[in-house]
């Protein structure tokens, strides 16, 4: 894949050193295009698990903690078509 993909670009989670922070316009070119509804981000730190661009966007790449079964680790959990944050001890709130 490019550099420029919608694969590979952060543009969606930063817009920072070349990446230019992408416009929600052109996250619906691209989600219409690949006929998605939302993308899952990973490759690039974002704070916490979080869905920005109006749920249109989940970033799931966060620091993960040393210690297991902490309750500091988090994930994303997909559950009949519901997303849910979840953490290294079963816990899951609504995202």
């Amino acid at each position: 894949m490019a550099d420029w993909s919608p694969f590979w670009y952060r543009g969606l989670v930063t817009g920072k050193g070349n990446y230019e922070k992408e416009t929600e316009e052109e996250l619906d070119r691209i989600l219409k295009y690949y006929r998605g509804k939302r993308v899952v981000i990973g490759h690039t730190i974002a704070p916490q698990v979080q869905a920005t661009y109006n749920g249109k966007v989940i970033m799931i790449d966060v620091k993960h903690y040393n210690v297991k079964n902490s309750g500091k680790t988090f994930g994303l959990l997909v559950e009949d078509g519901k997303e849910y944050v979840i953490n290294d001890l079963g816990e899951k709130s609504d995202l």
